[in-house]
């Protein structure tokens, strides 16, 4: 079980959880910043990057590696409740 949480102006943002096969621990952190980073390019409000930021983190926890190529539909199947493991 994976959970986003950010502080923000107007109080605390919770993103909900995620649950994902564990498979590798590593870089988890970095593919989670990088989605909130993807997000907030792509425009969307705060609460919906760290959704996203949150989603692309527990998706990390699936992928072996210090890489994810992790695709932006992958993510959100993940938030809708789709969620199916990746294998590269």
């Amino acid at each position: 079980t994976y959970w986003g949480e950010a502080k923000a102006p107007t109080g605390s943002l919770t993103s909900g959880q995620s649950m994902v096969d564990v498979t590798d621990r590593i870089r988890v952190g970095d593919a989670m910043l990088a989605g909130w980073i993807h997000a907030s390019l792509k425009g969307l409000g705060l609460e919906e990057c760290l959704r996203f930021a949150a989603g692309t983190g527990a998706l990390k926890y699936s992928v072996q590696g210090d890489r994810a190529r992790l695709h932006e539909s992958e993510v959100f199947d993940l938030l809708d409740g789709g969620y199916k493991a990746i294998k590269r």
